[in-house]
């Protein structure tokens, strides 16, 4: 690089960082025109667009242009360098303006996946899991960052996350125990006589929480969170929030939780299967009672096509399925070949979920679980796979539904960690209908938080 390029990309850089993006720009294109710095100028143009785009003086349809304008230069420089966490998340941010939050989040998680020592962008993932409905996952990462950060500003927006995702997920004694908590930690950092350690806030911005509560909380619930959302940003003081603690809590109802219904995919032919290619009527009427079950539950859309699948993600041979396992969660996949059920992938937590939903008579959470499996009819099934919380729950689904006695099904299961209780696979050898365990090698289970692995079912019925 010559020392005239240097110049340009130095007095660029000034530039940009006293926010003069319009002056900066034309001399990011000089070096792009060139040829110089590879990803850099390309990245920094990107920033300058997203950065205008942001401007409160433009119009939507102005902002918006800007913004897609940036993922374009983005795009380049990651053509340039995907390895480069910083154009990943500037792309995550472009996204998430233009309300894209779903590819914003695959963005971020390219970023995080780069440097996971960032928390910036596992509370990016968090919020674009947030503001797609998929609280489980939020709440399971936000629950990641409690546990992990350190600084008071980290601890602090993990906190009310936490909080938030406890209200919307209905676990309204949770929200309120966390509540004592981060109250109780705060009082702590302001009774603290070091000055260096005074709390004045938090330099994030709260615009996704915001929404999330605005459209999804009411009543004493929304008061409590506004509360901390508002302390956190230092517009009210610690004595203020726990007087709104004192005056709310009581009043906190499931009625103040009003989550809306996220708007159903739409389907089309290739991504969705055909069950009139279901010959027999009985496993037709199986699948499709199944289907009806979930489709529209939450974000669900039913069952989706393997073959869909299989075009956007590749098979590891060495691990299995693993894009599989890592894409079931909330979803359900389906193969059929000459007129039956060849592979199906089902997530049964979300199948209980519907069901009580629906006001299904109440029963014992396994024998809930059976009567799912009894919903199940794929006499001619070759791979089935089953993500669950626990394992207790998948073997009550499997010996609940109907193969064939005798027939030999590989099952892969995705099931959380339960430290002392549920950590890995050994224990199944002891179940009959078990054989030929392959657990997946622990470097690919999320830090040790899942149980992966494949196994042989010899059907009893």
């Amino acid at each position: 690089m010559s020392e005239e390029h240097d110049e340009v990309f130095d007095r660029a850089n000034a530039l940009f960082d006293q926010g003069k993006y319009e002056e900066a720009l034309p001399l990011y294109e000089e070096l792009i025109a060139a040829k110089k710095l590879g990803a850099d100028p390309l990245f920094f143009k990107a920033e300058c667009l997203a950065n205008l785009g942001q401007s409160e003086t433009l119009s939507p349809e102005e902002s918006q242009k800007l913004e897609s304008e940036s993922i374009t230069w983005y795009d380049k420089a990651l053509d340039i360098d995907d390895e480069n966490e910083l154009i990943w998340n500037g792309k995550g941010n472009a996204l998430y303006h233009l309300g894209d939050y779903t590819k914003a989040r695959v963005c971020f998680e390219c970023a995080y996946d780069i440097d996971p020592e960032n928390i910036d962008y596992a509370f990016s993932i968090t919020e674009t899991c947030l503001l797609t409905g998929d609280f489980q996952e939020a709440s399971n990462l936000a629950q990641d960052a409690l546990d992990t950060a350190e600084g008071t500003d980290d601890v602090a927006v993990a906190w009310a996350f936490c909080i938030l995702l406890f209200f919307l997920e209905k676990k309204l004694v949770n929200a309120l125990d966390t509540l004592d908590q981060f109250i109780a930690y705060f009082q702590g950092i302001e009774s603290d006589s070091d000055p260096d350690n005074d709390f004045r806030g938090v330099d994030y911005d709260f615009c996704g929480m915001e929404k999330a509560m605005v459209s999804s909380l009411s009543g004493a619930s929304m008061e409590i969170v506004a509360g901390i959302i508002n302390y956190l940003k230092g517009e009210i003081s610690l004595d203020r929030l726990v007087e709104i603690q004192a005056s709310e809590k009581d009043k906190v109802t499931f009625d103040d939780v009003h989550v809306k219904a996220l708007e159903p995919q739409e389907k089309s032919p290739e991504a969705y299967p055909d069950m009139r290619e279901i010959a027999d009527p009985r496993e037709r009427e199986s699948i499709e009672s199944i289907d009806s079950l979930v489709d529209e539950f939450g974000d669900n859309v039913g069952f989706e096509s393997f073959a869909f699948l299989f075009e956007n993600y590749d098979w590891n041979v060495d691990k299995g399925p693993a894009p599989f396992l890592e894409e079931l969660v909330h979803r359900f996949f389906i193969e059929i070949d000459n007129g039956h059920v060849k592979r199906l992938s089902i997530e049964i937590n979300q199948m209980m979920s519907a069901l009580l939903e629906r006001k299904k008579p109440q029963a014992p959470i396994t024998s809930i679980f059976q009567f799912l499996g009894e919903m199940l009819y794929c006499p001619q099934i070759e791979e089935i796979y089953i993500t669950s919380m626990g394992l207790p729950a998948i073997l009550e689904f499997m010996r609940g539904a109907s193969f064939g006695k005798g027939r030999e099904i590989t099952l892969f299961v995705n099931a959380d960690v339960i430290p002392g209780q549920q950590e890995d696979l050994l224990p199944l050898d002891k179940v009959t209908e078990i054989s030929e365990i392959d657990e997946i090698p622990v470097d690919y289970q999320a830090e040790g938080k899942k149980i992966v692995g494949s196994m042989t079912w010899t059907a009893k019925r």
